[in-house]
């Protein structure tokens, strides 16, 4: 985004309940503590928590597959850090793209196509593995394509909130949101590794991929408001290295972006954790599901 459209972001949220489709016109009336669910007496907002649900937790889900399968496959732990590596590095290329992307391309669309892409990611590793042609590389392209599609769908996801929800709500909302996503890094890989117990591996991943059908109706349902189909630019790289300039002119902001790809980069261990479980502690999948 250009730096002007940074420096106008705080006026963006102070004219949000003007541009409401759901929401009062009127925010005076509201209670100065709100439930802990209040935001989801927004219809559309409902249908964004629905898709954050399903989507966040499926993306836990396949990487707890695709790293316990990787190690069954080959045995090695080279294999699995190529694995995690096969997902950082996307995150490294694109990040400071995808949020331009949501910026430019209309949302819903820009939800629809990654979503499906992860059905579509789902399904070929479910048919691959049960007519025994699964590779390692094969998950290893997956989980780099679908670490790629999900860089661009979580920003386009949390760009949304502030146009469904009146000013009063938006914390409430944004607390909503962030507390389904922590919560799909517990329950995805606990689901992933019950999965991989309870069914054959193949089998597990179409499981995975019934969780993008009611993410995929979510977002059909889900009505975007016009303000945010109105004002749209077209991409240039001015614009981007707006952002970059931007970003390189908070100190607070560059600190905390470069602690979280060095956590990333050099630190995340859970692509070693089916090691521990398979060798090791000797849980099998369902206990590395719960380590995970």
């Amino acid at each position: 985004m250009t730096i002007e459209r940074v420096k106008k972001f705080t006026t963006h949220y102070l004219s949000l309940d003007s541009r409401m489709s759901d929401a009062p016109s009127h925010t005076s009336d509201q209670p100065a503590t709100l439930a802990p669910w209040a935001s989801l007496r927004y219809r559309n907002y409902s249908f964004l928590f629905l898709l954050s649900l399903f989507a966040t937790t499926a993306q836990q889900m396949r990487l707890t597959q695709n790293l316990y399968q990787v190690y069954e496959l080959s045995g090695s732990a080279v294999q699995l850090g190529l694995t995690g590596l096969a997902q950082g590095i996307p995150i490294f290329a694109l990040g400071l793209f995808a949020g331009t992307l949501a910026d430019f391309i209309d949302r819903k669309r820009l939800l629809f196509i990654t979503t499906f892409g992860n059905l579509f990611v789902a399904v070929t590793l479910g048919i691959l593995t049960l007519t025994e042609l699964i590779q390692v590389w094969h998950i290893l392209v997956a989980t780099a394509l679908t670490s790629a599609l999900n860089i661009v769908l979580n920003p386009t996801r949390m760009a949304l909130i502030s146009y469904l929800v009146p000013r009063s709500h938006l914390t409430n909302a944004v607390s909503l949101n962030s507390s389904v996503s922590q919560g799909s890094h517990f329950i995805g890989p606990m689901l992933g590794g019950l999965s991989l117990a309870w069914m054959s591996t193949g089998n597990a991943y179409l499981f995975n991929a019934l969780f993008y059908i009611p993410a995929a109706v979510s977002i059909f349902l889900l009505a975007i408001p016009v303000s945010d189909k109105t004002k749209r630019e077209k991409f240039s790289m001015g614009s981007f290295l707006g952002g970059v300039r931007f970003l390189f002119s908070e100190p607070i902001i560059l600190t905390l972006v470069m602690l979280d790809f060095i956590v990333i980069g050099v630190g995340y261990y859970r692509p070693l954790l089916p090691v521990f479980a398979k060798d090791i502690l000797l849980v099998g999948p369902a206990g590395f599901g719960m380590l995970s």
